[in-house]
């Protein structure tokens, strides 16, 4: 199975690097190890899900599970086929979330949704939408959200839906595929159309008049355009070749300990911090740095820093590659004042490289770059990296200073 999953996200990752049409030449940040759970029982599984719906006939079958430190995707479906599906849809979250700095919501879960129906056969591939899902979103099409507010769901909004108006939530998730399909799949001048409008949902909401110069289409004209995409049946083919036998992926059981970190960075993530450390405490093994890693983030939760960065330092020592713990050992060198700052930004800059898009990481690289004096144009274009992905970041004011200051003197 480990197998197995390896080559179908591979075949993901290269379908969606294509059909996005992201260039080859601008890789990832990388893709971080990524840890599927699919536990056994439904209460298991209630039990790690953040939050759930109260209606048995809405309920979510899976989270993707995003922090600082690597992602989880947690499945709960009750069937093969339909966990699959379930770990496409988190999976392709993964792949947008390291080829892209951010997205809305619409275009986050509609890609999503829209990349999750890969069927596998012997010599093909083939992304569709099953006769099941489009039952489904034809039974949803009465509670479709008029299309001003769908632009401007936020995701604490969806999570509202998801807890509260099952319904709502599933129309949301068929609204938004809809359109993904209808853009991404129908002339290529939608694309491109789609693609501007979520560009320009970064800075201004997106109006009527918007839809109408970027798609064409006013949003009744969407409106129509989706319900005659939902009619028409949608297939398409990719080449697959197949894993040889020989060489294949080396298997090996996880240890109890390795399981019980994966559990507990879930439980800690849907805000059961306790249970989470008692899990720690029942499998500890200091010489794995997966557990280590786990109970630097418990650590960091249950507001105990220093111990954090004690256990990020010890799983680092231990090889660990993530880049969060990285990170963390660069300001626990700062708070313990033996920092040399060029190994720290050389740190900094590889647990960018790696995944890590945190404001602490920015917010330590600026810091540690003005105090080491290092030219302005060295660390600038960094640090705006830094203001890019949270536009809000406090240093974004200081650099404007610095910049502005800077083009005077010139």
């Amino acid at each position: 199975m480990t197998s197995e999953a390896i080559e179908r996200f591979g075949k993901l990752k290269e379908i969606i690097a294509t059909e996005l049409k992201i260039d080859r030449g601008e890789s990832p940040r990388a893709f971080r190890t990524h840890y599927v759970i699919i536990p056994k029982s439904k209460d298991l599984f209630d039990k790690l899900t953040p939050f759930q719906s109260r209606s048995p006939n809405s309920r979510a079958t899976g989270f993707y599970l995003q922090s600082d430190f690597n992602p989880l995707t947690l499945s709960g479906g009750t069937s093969e086929s339909q966990n699959w599906e379930t770990i496409y849809h988190e999976f392709t979250h993964h792949v947008l979330h390291s080829y892209l700095n951010a997205l809305p919501a619409w275009a986050d879960e509609g890609l999503a949704e829209l990349f999750s129906n890969l069927r596998f056969t012997k010599g093909t591939v083939q992304l569709s939408r099953s006769r099941d899902r489009t039952r489904r979103y034809e039974a949803s099409m009465p509670a479709f959200i008029e299309w001003r507010s769908f632009f401007t769901t936020t995701r604490e909004t969806l999570t509202g839906w998801i807890e509260n108006d099952g319904s709502k939530a599933q129309a949301y998730y068929a609204q938004a595929a809809l359109l993904a399909e209808l853009t991404h799949f129908g002339r290529p001048e939608l694309k491109n159309g789609y693609w501007q409008l979520v560009e320009r949902s970064h800075y201004k909401p997106i109006t009527d008049l918007d839809c109408q110069i970027l798609l064409g289409l006013s949003y009744i004209e969407l409106q129509d355009a989706i319900v005659k995409q939902l009619r028409d049946s949608f297939s398409k083919s990719f080449p697959r070749t197949q894993l040889k036998k020989t060489g294949s992926t080396p298997q090996r059981s996880a240890p109890s300990s390795s399981v019980a970190a994966v559990i507990a960075i879930a439980l800690s993530r849907s805000g059961k911090v306790n249970e989470a450390a008692s899990r720690l405490a029942a499998s500890p093994d200091r010489e794995n740095p997966l557990w280590l890693t786990a109970k630097s983030e418990v650590s960091m939760e249950m507001g105990n820093t220093a111990l954090a960065l004690d256990f990020a330092d010890q799983s680092i020592q231990h090889s660990s590659i993530d880049p969060f713990i990285l990170t963390l050992s660069v300001m626990h060198s700062a708070n313990e004042e033996r920092l040399y700052p060029s190994q720290a930004l050389h740190s900094l800059t590889r647990a960018y490289e790696g995944g890590d898009t945190s404001r602490l990481m920015f917010n330590l690289y600026f810091e540690i770059s003005r105090k080491s004096s290092m030219p302005f144009d060295e660390f600038a274009p960094f640090a705006k990296k830094g203001v890019k992905i949270h536009p809000d970041i406090e240093y974004a004011r200081e650099l404007n200073r610095l910049e502005t200051a800077r083009i005077l003197k010139n």
